[in-house]
């Protein structure tokens, strides 16, 4: 895996939408490594010797804590992610960063995130961050339905979130792409 691995206590489990959990582990070594656009790999050993092995986007930092939130992703075969049934005091291996860091430039006044609800893990740190540096952050999010679409308190408040579902059942209707042509008017 290429890095050196890092204990994790996980702190606690949260989600980001439905179906889709969140892990905060214990991490205070990695934090300093750590930028949005980053990944861990989450490893777990398991009954006989198996260890449960998974990448992870960091979804949200927090250097006070020392903490880092990672996002699973919901699996391709329906079936349930054992890692989602981890509980706080649960110990893991870290290993990270995984992946290159999505940089925002100094001069950038004005930032738009464009992102389903796969994406929206990957997006959350960098939406934090940015407005952390003063950057105006809008969040295109795009859902099948209201239901679908993760919660807006946890982004900062000054992030503008516009919606687009779907089913119209919230936003505007239709996609994210759809929609990119009219933001400027």
């Amino acid at each position: 895996m290429g890095s050196t691995p890092v204990d994790g206590e996980l702190l606690s489990v949260g989600e980001l939408a439905p179906g889709r959990i969140t892990l905060e582990f214990r991490a205070p070594s990695l934090i300093a490594a750590l930028r949005p656009g980053h990944a861990l790999h989450v490893v777990r050993p398991e009954a006989g010797g198996y260890r449960v092995r998974r990448v992870a986007p960091v979804s949200r930092l927090d250097p006070l804590r020392g903490s880092v939130e990672v996002a699973l992703q919901p699996r391709t075969d329906g079936g349930v992610d054992t890692l989602a049934g981890l509980r706080p005091g649960d110990a893991v291996e870290l290993f990270g960063p995984i992946g290159q860091p999505i940089p925002i430039n100094r001069s950038t006044r004005r930032l738009l995130l464009v992102a389903d609800i796969e994406g929206f893990a990957w997006v959350r740190a960098l939406a934090i961050a940015a407005t952390q540096s003063g950057t105006s952050v809008t969040l295109l999010q795009e859902a099948a339905t209201a239901a679908d679409l993760p919660p807006a308190h946890l982004l900062p408040e000054v992030v503008e979130i516009v919606a687009v579902t779907g089913d119209g059942s919230i936003g505007h209707r239709g996609t994210a792409m759809g929609l990119l042509p009219t933001l400027g008017e």
